[in-house]
């Protein structure tokens, strides 16, 4: 096995991991939708909704730019 065999398999780890991390930041983001709707004018539900949809985009955001960097290295480094 050589080195770049190596670096492309952890990449594709990695991959793997960032795709759950934003099906998950999408579950998040979506939760918090539906917590704001259903709280009606409850301030502890909106305020949690807030916060969800808060960190999911915060999720989203953070996981497309990791596999963004990751599919830039892969390009840079002509790893399959």
């Amino acid at each position: 096995m050589s080195f770049a065999d190596l670096v492309t398999s952890i990449l594709g780890l990695i991959q793997s991991v960032i795709y759950l991390i934003i099906g998950a930041s999408v579950v998040v983001f979506i939760l918090g939708i539906i917590k704001m709707i259903a709280g009606g004018a409850n301030e502890k539900s909106l305020s949690d909704g807030k916060q969800r949809i808060i960190w999911g985009i915060i999720g989203i955001f953070v996981s497309v730019s990791v596999w963004g960097l990751i599919r830039i290295l892969l390009t840079t480094f002509s790893l399959s």
